[in-house]
């Protein structure tokens, strides 16, 4: 009792830690089980939330506008794609042949009546007479002309022999370029164009349409150079600016020097232009030929003042799924032999790609060409 007395503090506050003690740690465990309590029933209720929302997610008004979204999207696809074989194939009539007084399409080819009829004949035939045709004179929209024939120079050159002596000849050729440059809006050799044949012989399915594409690429360079002529003369016409009637001497193009075209499918990726034949892509897009397309790579040159360059790639590119990739400016080649006006030209290269959708080419092809075109690959542009 004697030590209970002499250290009564001490035993009182030894007692008073005790009981606060063990009351702070009933607090303790007691507000951390209630914290536990209050986190479970938000997430309880967060849980029970989402579930309500899932649940009007999938009702039945709501699964009607998603098939209704799903349709419009597929819709809209299956037109994108009808829309662009269209204008793919707009201006790209395929070759037809007159066979017993009836002209049917040449393509697809049925080889064996190609054989019984010796068809790859008419064929030839046809596309020479559709080529020729593209650069006659008479051509009202495009309106070729030439050099001066020898008998034409021959001729003129009589006429101006009383006046100019023994000079007559060398006028006449002055005379002759000025006069040929005045006849048309654009001069066009016969070695212009890129010909796949140049007299009949016997060809394969393969050949054929090598044939049909050269006539493709070959008419859409033609009709971008009528339209820039034409844009060019209308605009003077706008303006009041008249130097006579429209002719090389105040067109656009005035002079298609050169067309090359590879005429097969691109299938691999290279460096420069080659030429016409067994030729590879620029590189600049990358691109070769998949399933969803070929690719057709080709050039061509021509005579123009540059300040009408960006006319001829636009009138070119708005034709069809056309791809510059390269342009180049060099100095104009033999100008002696051919009189453009007073305007500074140049000699223009174009190089481009024209794309030709499959879903309208693959039925056409032979065989032995469509197999060339992959399927189910995918572009692969360049990165």
């Amino acid at each position: 009792m004697q030590f209970l007395r002499e250290n009564l503090f001490y035993v009182i506050l030894l007692g008073a830690t005790i009981v606060l003690g063990g009351a702070g740690l009933g607090w303790y465990f007691t507000s951390d089980v209630n914290d536990l309590l209050r986190s479970r029933k938000r997430l309880s209720g967060q849980l029970q939330r989402l579930s309500n929302r899932q649940q009007e997610k999938v009702n039945e008004e709501a699964v009607k506008r998603q098939k209704a979204r799903i349709k419009m999207l597929h819709d809209a696809a299956k037109k994108d794609s009808f829309d662009g074989t269209a204008f793919n194939k707009a201006n790209l009539s395929v070759l037809k042949l007159v066979v017993g007084g009836v002209p049917e399409n040449a393509f697809p080819i049925n080889e064996k009546r190609y054989t019984d009829l010796g068809l790859d004949l008419v064929f030839i035939k046809e596309y020479t007479r559709v080529l020729n045709a593209m650069i006659s004179p008479t051509r009202s929209d495009l309106r070729p002309t030439s050099l001066a024939t020898p008998e034409e120079i021959r001729q003129q050159a009589i006429i101006l022999k009383e006046q100019f002596g023994a000079q007559a000849q060398e006028k006449a050729i002055q005379f002759m370029k000025v006069q040929k440059a005045k006849d048309g809006l654009v001069f066009i050799e016969g070695d212009s164009l890129d010909r796949q044949f140049t007299r009949e012989t016997k060809a394969g399915a393969a050949r054929l349409w090598e044939a049909q594409v050269n006539l493709w690429v070959t008419s859409e360079i033609l009709a971008a150079v009528a339209a820039t002529n034409q844009e060019v003369i209308d605009h003077r016409k706008r303006a009041g600016i008249e130097s006579g009637p429209p002719s090389v001497l105040n067109s656009a193009v005035k002079r298609l020097v050169k067309v090359s075209i590879t005429e097969s499918f691109l299938t691999s990726t290279g460096g420069g232009f080659l030429g016409a034949k067994g030729a590879t892509a620029s590189g600049l897009t990358g691109r070769i030929s998949t399933s969803g397309y070929g690719v057709i790579p080709y050039r061509f040159s021509v005579i123009i003042p540059p300040r009408h360059v960006e006319k001829l790639l636009r009138n070119l590119m708005v034709r069809n799924y056309h791809t510059i990739t390269r342009v180049a400016m060099n100095k104009v080649p033999d100008p002696s032999a051919h009189y453009y006006g007073i305007e500074p030209v140049m000699n223009v290269a174009i190089n481009a790609e024209l794309l030709l959708l499959a879903d309208w080419i693959r039925p056409l092809m032979p065989p032995s060409v469509s197999s060339k075109l992959p399927r189910g690959a995918t572009a692969r542009p360049k990165t």
